[in-house]
């Protein structure tokens, strides 16, 4: 997990997490007064989640919990924003991100260095390192 701390506007400071699953907690239901409907807790679990892991050669995003088959995807390269998009032809999940660690050393992404694949429900991005060596 990586975490970077930024300033705000405000002049606090806050962490962000750059890298890695966000910590979760589970409490038990006997802490909670009011319980939330079974319905809404199954929907927020099958909700498409993306997350960050890379590996020494390329910078790796997945996202996770996706219904649709792999023809259904569609990911790019935004040169003009400099980030990454993925959308599916069925216009049900459309998501924009960018990778910190291009842009703190000013690199473009290329789509020439994307390489995508779709196993059990989860769509795996990679952006290799060696082209922009």
């Amino acid at each position: 997990m990586r975490r970077v701390k930024k300033l705000k506007i405000t002049g606090k400071e806050e962490w962000t997490l750059e890298i890695g699953d966000p910590q979760s907690f589970v409490k038990k239901d006997e802490d909670f007064m009011i319980k939330e409907n079974p319905n809404n807790v199954r929907y927020l679990l099958n909700k498409p989640i993306l997350i960050r892991k890379d590996t020494a050669k390329d910078f790796g995003f997945r996202v996770r919990n996706l219904p649709w088959e792999k023809s259904n995807f569609q990911v790019e390269c935004d040169k003009a924003k400099n980030e990454i998009v993925i959308k599916t032809l069925n216009k049900k999940y459309y998501k924009r991100f960018d990778i910190p660690d291009m842009k703190r050393h000013i690199l473009d992404l290329d789509q020439a260095a994307l390489k995508v694949n779709f196993m059990n429900n989860t769509l795996i991005i990679s952006v290799r390192l060696f082209v922009y060596l």
